[in-house]
């Protein structure tokens, strides 16, 4: 069994080199994109946040805002991944940074909505649903509250930068960002 033995990091024949090497290169071979993401794990180059934004503030969380919002996304571009992709190009270019180290992530629908049941026992072996009641309403608007707006920066250590990325997403999508660029993420719940 002839050939050679690749060392850890190295992909293909050469292309890579060495994963300590500058210069990758992963649109010549198709497993780069692995080696670039283990990079960046490896070096703790992972994309930070930057702006926060609540989809639905307190007093919108209903279904007409709702749909609303969902409308309002399509609007800005932020749907299709396409549209997106420019959409992160045109914050990039007006904070300063490339467009491959803006990333803005939104579902298109708030996490977990849907129509509630509240099952109600008639007798002891008969349920009815009753939908619309009150405890039901208010756990469909806790669920439109945890809609959240988000944009990351990757690999840039500049706080100004980053802060810079932060005013330029608040002024491009009116959300008052809810984090600041320059402490730890995390939140309690």
């Amino acid at each position: 069994m002839g050939g050679s033995r690749r060392r850890y990091g190295q992909v293909g024949a050469g292309v890579l080199g060495n994963r300590n090497q500058p210069g990758l290169r992963p649109n010549r071979d198709p497993n780069a994109l692995g080696v670039l993401h283990v990079e960046r794990r490896d070096n703790r180059r992972l994309p930070k946040a930057v702006y926060r934004g609540i989809m639905l503030g307190q007093t919108a969380r209903d279904e007409a805002s709702y749909s609303d919002r969902r409308l309002w996304l399509a609007e800005q571009g932020l749907v299709k991944a396409q549209e997106r992709e420019k959409v992160e190009g045109e914050l990039a270019s007006l904070a300063g940074l490339d467009s491959h180290q803006v990333i803005v992530y939104c579902p298109q629908k708030a996490p977990g909505h849907q129509q509630v049941e509240h099952w109600v026992t008639t007798t002891r072996n008969e349920y009815s649903p009753r939908q619309g009641s009150a405890f039901g309403a208010e756990f469909a608007r806790r669920h439109l509250g945890l809609w959240e707006f988000w944009v990351f920066v990757v690999g840039v250590e500049d706080e100004r930068k980053r802060t810079n990325l932060a005013d330029v997403a608040q002024d491009r999508f009116g959300m008052p960002n809810m984090i600041d660029a320059d402490r730890l993420q995390g939140r309690l719940f």
